[in-house]
């Protein structure tokens, strides 16, 4: 029998992919949260089911519409099963799902620091083997020099997010860059993209997070300041999403790395890790993100603190996602891929000049088709660190994204510098 907190039945927001099994087409429910190991396989029918599953229906009139719209006639039994699955799979929400999330954040809270989550799986969890791996990275990429080093304080960096095994190119380009003078700032802002984040969102958390190096600190009274503003009830609303989101880890794991390089024993600035939310609603014109209060006020508050202490600013942010592995049709070409590199490289020459007005607005008229999951941090570092910057793209790749090379993800590294 259903809980009674299925009477109004809420589907949580999932990670769906469609999956082939012997020639039938399902969905793949994931939890992005990773609550539980569980995951489920729904067929088409059960798929109708949950696309109404919004929290606005009964089970009557969650029964009724499905007959009326869809044409499929579900008896009550069946209905309450379904949802129960789901339940167990801490897939609705619920009393079952909340009860999991607090059981987790308090025992994220209690950790001596946020373990890192994909060590052993995107890259080695030796320090040593990790550390001869970026170094191979290095050894493989275009020296610093060659990509066109110029005087300027770096103000910012844009690195990809995408694992090393893809983009280790676009990673070690933009990180050669910084190595010669990161331990001469006072203070690192990483702003990650969070793929399972809400509208507008901005994620603080009061951990360190570690790498296979050790830990690297997070600055508490900058995270603190940045609660107060926004108000602890929805900076930290989203917290949990730190624990498995890799966006911000996978960029603290090369600044570790560049520390090193430059100083066998280094000085390691504080981090404040802020994860983003998507801009969806900006890009459907329902309200402006310059009048966005959450980012106005993030921005405030960490522009005062750049008055005092010498900060990097990175943005962790992947580009373009295309092709059938995220709803498109048919599988890119050679011609779909020169495109893809023409509109590309119209957000890189905003990027470029650091112009987030001009980055937002493109994507904006072209409604994000090509889903740019990087939209948020990129468009927000570009805001903290201002107009008086030259840019520099430091490398640029598309990636193969399913096993026949027709969807992709493109990703690029640059490097904001100080106008003299």
């Amino acid at each position: 029998m259903a809980e009674a907190s299925f009477h109004f039945p809420k589907l949580r927001p999932l990670d769906i992919r469609r999956v082939d099994q012997g020639g039938q087409q399902l969905l793949f429910l994931n939890d992005p949260l990773k609550l539980t190991d569980q995951a489920m396989l729904i067929n088409h029918r059960q798929a109708s089911v949950l696309a109404l599953c919004d929290g606005t229906r009964d089970l009557p009139t969650l029964i009724a519409d499905l007959g009326a719209r869809n044409g499929i006639h579900v008896l009550l039994p069946e209905m309450e099963e379904l949802l129960q699955a789901l339940d167990e799979n801490l897939l609705m929400e619920s009393p079952r799902f909340h009860e999991a999330i607090q059981h987790a954040l308090v025992a994220y809270r209690q950790a001596p620091y946020r373990k890192p989550s994909l060590a052993g799986a995107v890259y080695p969890s030796a320090a040593a083997d990790l550390q001869r791996t970026l170094d191979d990275f290095c050894a493989q990429a275009p020296p610093s020099d060659m990509l066109g080093s110029r005087q300027g304080e770096i103000a910012g960096i844009l690195t990809p997010h995408i694992d090393y095994a893809r983009g280790h190119q676009v990673y070690a380009g933009v990180w050669q860059q910084a190595i010669p003078n990161l331990s001469s700032y006072d203070l690192v802002v990483v702003l990650g993209t969070d793929h399972a984040g809400g509208p507008g969102k901005l994620t603080l958390t009061r951990q360190h997070y570690a790498t296979p190096w050790g830990t690297l600190p997070t600055d508490l009274e900058v995270v603190e300041a940045l609660i107060r503003g926004q108000g602890a009830s929805v900076a930290l609303e989203e917290e949990l999403h730190h624990v498995r989101e890799h966006s911000i880890e996978l960029a603290l794991v090369w600044l570790h790395y560049a520390l090193h390089r430059e100083n066998s024993t280094p000085k390691l600035p504080p981090v404040v890790p802020i994860l983003c939310g998507h801009m969806n609603p900006f890009i459907q014109n329902q309200g402006s993100p310059e009048s966005h209060g959450e980012f106005r006020t993030m921005l405030d508050t960490l522009r005062f603190t750049m008055e005092r202490r010498r900060t990097l600013i990175v943005a962790s942010g992947d580009l373009a996602h295309v092709g059938p592995a995220f709803g498109d049709t048919p599988p890119l070409g050679a011609q779909e891929r020169a495109r893809l590199q023409q509109d590309d490289a119209g957000s890189l020459d905003a990027i470029s000049r650091g112009d987030a007005s001009a980055f937002f607005q493109d994507l904006q008229a072209e409604k994000d088709q090509r889903r740019v999951c990087g939209m948020t941090p990129i468009y927000l570092a570009m805001r903290l660190i201002g107009g008086n910057v030259s840019g520099m793209v430091t490398g640029y790749d598309q990636c193969p994204a399913d096993i026949d090379g027709g969807s992709l993800v493109s990703i690029a590294g640059a490097v904001w510098r100080r106008n003299r």
